[in-house]
């Protein structure tokens, strides 16, 4: 398990440690259920939302091991650890076929899409488990940083193609700026060279980081997606909110889901 590294201190006055971390949970859900409350006003259909879902549970589930982490339930901790790391690679899941679905290549709302997300996600779960009972490291490394990486660059190249597609501003990719400075904080602890900033460890900065991430990735799924409160968000057309700063209608190639 990933220790803390560093915590903030006065002198010899210990200030801060990952307890922090609980304040930052509380935040991050009230994030995960605004997210939700605010997609919801434009779809009643989304990949999205349960994205927000597992994120929440997630950092419920991050907290607990990292801050009884010192306990003596080392084998419940260890099981709520690796359910908090699987949980994660859900939600890298869930952004790739929600990126399918932005650009129309599978229907989110077909019956379908549950196999094909069902069976990565229990594919993980397989890999997970066996890095769980055999601390394989190599692997270990390239499910939480590997797959993420591969997921996150194939997410951010789905969502120029919307972009461009539906003649929409690139400079709302600023939103995702979070989700990439998350991504090289993770790579550069890696190395050993932690860095930590007041009033965060490494453990609740991350996590923070992570917060962050999920708030402005929904608004830029809300400043881009189309406006429809009853259609789902990887249809076929529709009208811009206001909000995104482009007016009109949207015009998607002819694609036939392939799901």
């Amino acid at each position: 398990m990933v220790e803390a590294h560093c915590n903030a201190t006065i002198g010899s006055s210990f200030i801060l440690s990952d307890y922090f971390l609980l304040p930052i949970m509380v935040l991050s859900i009230f994030i995960a259920i605004r997210n939700f409350k605010t997609l919801s006003t434009k779809t009643r259909s989304s990949l999205y939302n349960s994205i927000y879902f597992f994120f929440a549970c997630r950092v419920v589930m991050g907290t607990i091991a990292y801050m009884f982490k010192e306990s003596n339930a080392q084998t419940f901790i260890k099981i709520v650890y690796y359910i908090y790391l699987f949980e994660g690679t859900v939600m890298f899941v869930l952004a790739f076929f929600a990126g399918l679905g932005d650009l129309n290549i599978v229907h989110i709302s077909s019956k379908r899409i549950n196999d094909f997300i069902v069976f990565p996600c229990c594919f993980f779960g397989v890999l997970w488990f066996s890095v769980a009972i055999s601390n394989n490291s190599a692997l270990f490394l390239i499910l939480d940083y590997a797959v993420p990486a591969a997921i996150g660059s194939a997410f951010l190249i789905m969502q120029i193609i919307y972009l461009l597609r539906t003649k929409i501003s690139l400079v709302y990719l600023v939103w995702l700026l979070p989700t990439i400075a998350l991504g090289g904080y993770s790579i550069y602890n890696l190395g050993d060279n932690y860095f930590c900033a007041v009033f965060f460890s490494i453990n609740s900065l991350h996590f923070f980081l992570t917060a962050l991430a999920i708030f402005c990735l929904n608004e830029y799924v809300c400043s881009t997606r189309i406006n429809q409160p009853y259609g789902e968000i990887g249809g076929s057309g529709g009208t811009i909110n206001n909000s995104s700063g482009y007016s009109g209608n949207i015009i998607h190639e002819e694609r036939v889901p392939i799901l």
